[in-house]
C-alpha cells in the first residue's frame, strides 16, 4: 500500500467551483482529505458536492455596494 501523507488532513479550497479550485478539489478528494468548499456559484459547488460526498459546502455571497 502506497503511503498517503494527506490522507485524514483538513483543507479549506476557495473558489472550488470551477478552475483551479475545482480541480483542488477533486484531487485533494482523491487522497482522502477531508474538504471544506467555498465558492460564490451555487450550482456548480453543488455538483462538485456530489463528487466530494463527505465535503462540507459554504456558498459566499457577495453584494456589490
Amino acid at each position: 500500500m502506497a503511503h498517503q501523507p494527506l490522507k485524514g488532513q483538513k483543507a479549506l479550497v476557495t473558489g472550488a467551483s470551477s478552475g483551479i479550485g475545482a480541480a483542488v478539489a477533486r484531487s485533494l478528494n482523491e487522497v482522502g482529505v477531508k474538504l471544506v468548499l467555498s465558492a460564490r456559484s451555487v450550482e456548480p459547488l453543488e455538483r462538485l458536492r456530489t463528487e466530494c460526498r463527505d465535503a462540507i459546502v459554504v456558498v459566499i455571497e457577495v453584494e456589490h455596494a
